[in-house]
């Protein structure tokens, strides 16, 4: 996979060509990573590792904070179990783009010919919700659903300027097709965490805030931090750079070994301090371990979380190959992340 940089953030996308056999064994290679990493820690019913789709590997975490301790995960000692899922996705043979923007796109209850239209006609098409947006009562001067955040994605270039108060946390997803959101906060660099759990004890981070009725909270704003709440993310592997195309615009490649992972974390009680979802130091310490997974650590940002959070595969037709969603019945999102296979791949494995 090859991936460009600008200086607003990460940038994503095509394909490096490679023999099938060294992608099937790669592909083996991770999901023996995976199992060792996890092997002899609790039974199946808390964790479980299962191939869902050409180069992509589905990791299911379900326990409290021992399951989460014994793999070097620290979480907030709860009574309540957490849930985490991954979609480990083989970036040879995936591309991806952001997309949305212009309008809510339900992908739960949507038809199959609807994800069909929305997120492409791969043979398998990953995504995970994407960005903050306006939810129609945040800023009144537009519309629902226009991104927070420097936007541009075949649906539509209009975004929300970024909250003032947080203009140090957000940075920017991008691919090579030129699409790209804005997200927030970066949670891990190089395979450390950037997001810990003193920040939540600042006002902008903590939701005590609102609840003193101190600030009326817009949407892009990160008083949520402090809460346990459904969160969404991204692992990106690091960027390597090579001879620049252009003296503004870097081209940076990635070790073919490694991997992107997306990753959500469901709830299953009310909002609130005793949820059991995660604090924002608690998902970063989540995606800070997922990240060391890869040869080379490289960045891991925050997604919108809460209702929006939705992640699955469909196939070239639009249906539902896997999909996990905080709401059962679904819920509108403004963008998404998709990978999507790529006839390169299909073609490869097709003629072994």
């Amino acid at each position: 996979m090859i991936i460009t940089s600008n200086p607003t953030g990460t940038v994503l996308g095509g394909v490096s060509s490679q023999d099938c056999r060294t992608n099937v064994a790669q592909q083996n290679q991770a999901a023996h990573q995976i199992q060792a990493f996890l092997k002899g820690v609790v039974a199946r019913k808390q964790i479980s590792v299962h191939r869902v789709a050409p180069g992509v590997l589905h990791i299911h975490l379900h326990g409290d904070e021992n399951l989460f301790g014994r793999i070097s995960i620290p979480i907030y000692p709860k009574k309540r179990k957490r849930t985490v899922d991954i979609f480990s996705i083989d970036s040879n043979q995936y591309k991806g783009s952001a997309i949305g923007g212009a309008q809510f796109f339900h992908p739960v209850s949507a038809s199959d010919e609807e994800r069909q239209a929305f997120l492409g006609k791969g043979q398998q098409n990953v995504f995970i919700n994407g960005g903050f947006f306006n939810d129609g009562n945040g800023y009144s001067d537009f519309a629902a659903p226009v991104p927070i955040g420097p936007t541009c994605t075949s649906h539509t270039q209009d975004f929300i300027p970024i909250p003032e108060n947080y203009q140090d946390q957000f940075s920017s997803v991008a691919f090579e097709d030129g699409s790209y959101i804005s997200v927030a906060p970066v949670l891990t660099q190089s395979g450390i965490s950037r997001f810990p759990s003193e920040l939540e004890n600042l006002k902008r981070f903590n939701y005590k805030t609102v609840r003193k009725k101190e600030v009326e909270p817009k949407p892009g704003d990160l008083f949520h931090a402090s809460e346990p709440n459904p969160r969404a993310g991204i692992v990106t592997p690091r960027q390597h750079k090579v001879p620049a195309a252009s003296p503004t615009e870097p081209i940076i490649s990635l070790a073919n070994r490694d991997r992107i992972r997306l990753v959500v974390a469901r709830t299953t009680t009310k909002r609130g301090p005793r949820n059991n979802g995660f604090t924002m130091s608690e998902w970063a310490n989540v995606l800070t371990r997922l990240s060391k997974m890869n040869s080379q650590p490289g960045e891991t940002f925050n997604l919108d979380g809460g209702r929006s959070v939705a992640m699955g595969i469909t196939d070239h037709q639009g249906k539902i190959i896997r999909l996990i969603s905080q709401v059962p019945e679904g819920h509108g999102v403004s963008t998404l992340l998709t990978f999507q296979h790529t006839e390169k791949a299909k073609n490869s494995h097709s003629s072994h």
